[in-house]
Formats: structure tokens, C-alpha cells, sequence
């Protein structure tokens, strides 16, 4: 694991990017609000795959039409 410096939403949006034909065939968006700078201290390639996976699952648990909606904050105890 390199652990670096990450942008959330960065993360975020890479991550819906990789499943955009899943999500388009779906029938479901993906929605990501840019909330201001917030970063993490991660490995880059692990974190995007756990959020594709968590991503993916929105996406099947969702009903056509629909949309996953993903937020983000910066936390005082992280």
C-alpha cells in the first residue's frame, strides 16, 4: 500500500467514472456534489476499488430512474 494525499472527490468521481456504462445500462446516475477540498490520506488504487465496489452495489439495490447519491464532509475526528 502507498498511502498518499487524496482528493474525495476526485476519488469519488474516478470511481463513477470506471462504472459509467454499468450505471448507463442500469438506468441509474450517479451523483457526486463538489463539497470544497477534503482530502484523505490513502492508498489510491485499494480506496477506488472499495469505492467501486460499494458504488456497484448502490447501483444494483437502486430501481431504474433512480440515482446514488454520494456525500462527503470533513470530520474533526478525521
Amino acid at each position: 500500500m502507498e498511502k498518499e494525499e487524496v482528493d474525495v472527490f476526485t476519488l469519488l468521481e474516478l470511481a463513477a467514472e470506471n462504472l459509467q456504462e454499468l450505471f448507463r445500462r442500469a438506468d441509474v446516475c450517479a451523483e457526486i456534489p463538489e463539497t470544497g477540498e477534503v482530502s484523505i490520506k490513502a492508498d489510491m488504487e485499494w480506496t477506488m476499488e472499495a469505492i467501486m465496489n460499494i458504488l456497484k452495489d448502490c447501483m444494483e439495490h437502486t430501481p431504474p430512474g433512480g440515482t446514488v447519491r454520494c456525500s462527503y464532509e470533513q470530520n474533526p475526528l478525521y
